[in-house]
């Protein structure tokens, strides 16, 4: 139970920021005697304690740690919002730039002429709709081990797929 008080008053002092006043803490621990160190109701009585300890030692402790803990939450909000700005203005001037009429046509165009390429050819595409791309040689790309239906490029897009796949119907293969 020495073992789990020591790291009790490690705790503490971490927490509160005393890390001058962990050999003073730990010395009046070994002054507590052993009987009243032993079993969980001795372990909060000793939480108490030592926290009562931190306040005689140094009573502002608490507050500066107080104080440190909402100056970095503060910090941690504008850092989050201004990714969240720098990603929303990201958005808009992409789509912006890119969502003209003719630039929509042309995009969807490409697309259904490399599908239907890819089909008439018979090479396969991914079944990731993030990926799309399709197998520059056949054999290229691996098929669903539950199913064979769906055909990925790799790793990293099956296991990206695979909560969609499964949840559209992915069905084991019958022997």
């Amino acid at each position: 139970c020495g073992h789990c008080c020591v790291n009790l008053v490690r705790f503490i002092c971490e927490r509160d920021g005393l890390y001058g006043e962990f050999e003073e803490m730990s010395a009046a621990l070994r002054r507590i005697p052993l009987k009243q160190r032993r079993g969980e109701v001795a372990f909060e009585r000793m939480t108490f304690k030592f926290e009562d300890f931190v306040r005689m030692i140094r009573p502002q402790a608490r507050m500066q740690y107080e104080a440190q803990r909402q100056e970095q939450q503060q910090q941690e909000q504008q850092h989050q919002e201004e990714e969240e700005e720098e990603r929303t203005n990201t958005t808009i001037d992409s789509s912006s730039s890119s969502a003209s009429p003719r630039n929509t046509v042309v995009a969807n165009y490409d697309q259904a002429r490399n599908m239907v390429q890819s089909v008439a050819s018979g090479l396969k595409r991914c079944g990731n709709p993030e990926c799309g791309s399709v197998e520059s040689s056949k054999g290229q790309h691996k098929a669903c081990s539950a199913c064979r239906t769906v055909y990925y490029c790799g790793r990293r897009c099956q296991t990206s797929h695979w909560k969609h796949h499964k949840a559209a119907g992915c069905r084991c293969r019958t022997k």
